[in-house]
């Protein structure tokens, strides 16, 4: 049977999901997407998923980054998965809607640092954002954030795309000005 055919339900909440071969055999790998996972402790994972789960925790789970997968949390030793909709906590980078969370610690979303790009146009680099926001200055990143991690690790990413965004649109702006100006009268 293929790992596409297969599917194996959840331990904590009978849920369905389709496992890969692989993650059987390296238990880094995410059982859903097939990438590798980030190790979280388990006062981490305790933080983000509902309390009626903590009986379930165990030392090993790792946290799945990928923006498309529907994993948040997997153990695949203890065959513990939590899928994103059952933990507490948005991970900003697996969201689609607002608000989409950056700094755990100093409650800074990528909606704030587009505001200040885009909207104010007030930073031009991700120095200009972490003294603005404080982003990535915080020191609870390893129970505040879900990926146990600092948001610094992935901050310039959520960045460099609205300053991209900005300079796209002062280029437009400047097309358009010149564009708009009254051209000289022929001779």
């Amino acid at each position: 049977m293929s790992a596409a055919e297969r599917k194996r339900h959840l331990t904590v909440t009978g849920r369905q999901i389709h496992i890969r071969e692989e993650s059987e055999r390296d238990q880094r790998v995410c059982p859903v997407c097939g990438e590798r996972g980030l190790r979280v402790l388990k006062v981490t994972v305790a933080t983000h998923v509902p309390e009626k789960f903590w009986s379930h925790l165990t030392e090993g789970f790792y946290f799945c980054s990928n923006p498309s997968c529907e994993m948040f949390y997997f153990n695949n030793v203890s065959k513990t998965y939590f899928l994103k909709d059952e933990v507490k906590t948005r991970f900003g980078l697996k969201e689609r809607q607002p608000p989409r969370p950056i700094c755990y610690c100093l409650q800074v979303t990528e909606e704030m640092i587009e505001q200040e790009i885009i909207e104010k146009g007030c930073c031009d680099s991700l120095e200009d954002i972490v003294a603005f926001t404080k982003a990535g200055t915080g020191k609870w990143c390893l129970t505040t954030n879900p990926s146990g991690k600092c948001c610094r690790e992935y901050l310039g990413l959520v960045v460099d795309k609205y300053l991209q965004m900005a300079r796209g649109t002062s280029a437009e702006r400047a097309v358009r000005s010149v564009a708009e100006q009254p051209k000289p009268p022929m001779l």
